[in-house]
């Protein structure tokens, strides 16, 4: 019974396949009538403006790309070292509770690149733009720099002006790509060396172990890229700590390079957005209107199975009371 809730139906890939299809197709339309507002704003010439548009559409298209040559090509060998989405905590903790409406959605949010990348790319968007809009005087603004997006973008090798903001975002990719492949192999290890141990104790003994190697990993490979510039020491261990614990509970790179791209962003347009009120509230209400969408999808991919869960635990619950 437990494979059986693993088994993806030749309806729930249709509407996966459907769902890539449109999220493409939306993209195509969104960089049309995005560049066209721009233009009818007088924003054109605004390399913060333009490049930050460019910047996220590009990343949600070859996110869509990504899902439905997985989808229809089974490229899973690519990925499979960054994609194990089986082995996170949401896995082990949805296999705890199969009836339970969040962990179900999760899981299968989770199993997806694109609903797992729209749902932590805007779940890191959130918290960055409500800074944006109370940064960087207020307490907000100054908990999230310090916290939550602690790692300033390192400019040694290009000498990046907000109109490169491009190269500033697309190392984080490279960068979580490298790191996120070195964590599952050493959460492969543990896996083979410790499998003994209870699914959850061995997750925790991983949050451990992955996240120490995170922190120390990050903290290494950022020590090169800055060039013997001094490091924010306590900013990069607590991002080392972040990817790890984030590659854990999620068994995917997805979400630490969502809040990989994110933390460029917020440095990097900090103070370039202080004057910009159609920032201000355009982002958060994006970010929000994506996070909900993310919701709306799962809903529709996987409302079915859900309620046949459901009448199935009903079923259950009849028969023992029959008894």
């Amino acid at each position: 019974m437990a494979k059986e809730e693993y088994v993806e139906t030749k309806e729930d890939i249709k509407k996966e396949r459907i769902v890539a299809g449109i999220y493409i197709i939306a993209n195509i339309i969104a960089i049309i009538v995005g560049f066209s507002l721009i233009a009818a704003n007088g924003l054109a010439t605004d390399d913060i403006v333009t490049t930050t548009f460019l910047l996220f559409w590009s990343i949600n298209f070859v996110f869509g790309i990504l899902t439905l040559s997985d989808i229809v090509v089974g490229f899973k060998w690519l990925t499979s070292l960054m994609w194990q989405p089986n082995r996170s905590i949401v896995s082990g903790l949805y296999k705890r509770n199969p009836k339970s409406r969040f962990w179900f959605y999760m899981h299968k949010i989770n199993n997806n690149h694109l609903l797992s990348w729209m749902l932590w790319l805007s779940f890191w968007s959130i918290p960055m733009f409500l800074a944006q809009v109370f940064a960087p005087q207020s307490s907000i603004g100054i908990f999230v720099s310090r916290f939550v997006f602690p790692v300033r973008p390192q400019t040694v090798f290009i000498n990046i002006d907000i109109s490169q903001l491009f190269f500033v975002i697309f190392p984080a990719f490279g960068e979580s790509g490298l790191l996120g492949s070195a964590l599952s192999i050493v959460d492969s290890l543990l896996v083979v060396l410790l499998s003994f141990i209870p699914f959850f104790a061995l997750r925790w003994i991983a949050f451990v172990v992955v996240g120490s190697f995170s922190l120390f990993a990050w903290r290494f490979i950022h020590r090169i890229v800055s060039a013997g510039q001094e490091l924010d020491i306590i900013g990069h261990s607590l991002f080392g700590l972040y990817s790890g614990f984030l590659l854990i509970l999620t068994g995917t790179y997805v979400s630490m390079t969502a809040m990989h791209v994110n933390n460029l962003l917020y440095w990097g347009l900090k103070n370039q957005l202080a004057g910009l009120e159609f920032y201000k509230v355009g982002l958060i209400a994006v970010s929000l209107t994506i996070f909900i969408t993310t919701i709306a999808l799962s809903f529709f991919i996987y409302g079915k199975e859900f309620k046949k869960l459901q009448r199935g635990r009903g079923y259950m619950l009849l028969k023992d009371k029959m008894r």
